[in-house]
């Protein structure tokens, strides 16, 4: 059985997850692209967002466009979440992201498709170090 700490603890992490664990505004899709380029970039600095764009191309691919700066490399990185809801006409909600997919099913780097499995698996260790903030920022509020 739980203790009460620990569920207090798994009630916080529930709804910091549900508020979209990094607690930002910002799509989903566009913080895992972002936090893929210095995955797949092979960059070891921090990288400078020149810009980012969320491409709405109807019933196509959603496409999340990046060009950004690193040390003395730039590029630009464009990763594709396909469309997929059972629901009719949500691309004309409020928010047309929410018909696709949080999780790409191509990547390019500098014009370039990744390797798909190359791709995969940089996905999960991002969405693990994400996971791992998420639960750290959980503790902080713990103990405030």
């Amino acid at each position: 059985m739980f203790s009460i700490k620990n569920k207090k603890l798994l009630l916080m992490i529930g709804s910091l997850l549900i508020a979209g664990c990094s607690g930002s505004t910002e799509d989903v899709r566009l913080t895992l692209c972002k936090d893929l380029v210095p995955e797949l970039a092979n960059i070891s600095a921090k990288p400078e967002f020149t810009a980012e764009d969320v491409v709405v191309q109807g019933y196509e691919d959603l496409e999340v466009r990046l060009s950004f700066n690193a040390g003395d490399q730039t590029g630009k990185m464009v990763c594709f979440y396909p469309y997929n809801t059972p629901e009719e006409n949500v691309i004309d909600h409020v928010n047309p992201a929410e018909a696709f997919d949080t999780y790409p099913n191509k990547v390019m780097l500098n014009g370039e498709a990744l390797n798909h499995s190359k791709v995969a698996q940089k996905i999960n260790q991002v969405l693990i170090k994400q996971g791992k903030q998420a639960i750290e920022k959980v503790k902080q509020i713990e103990i405030k």
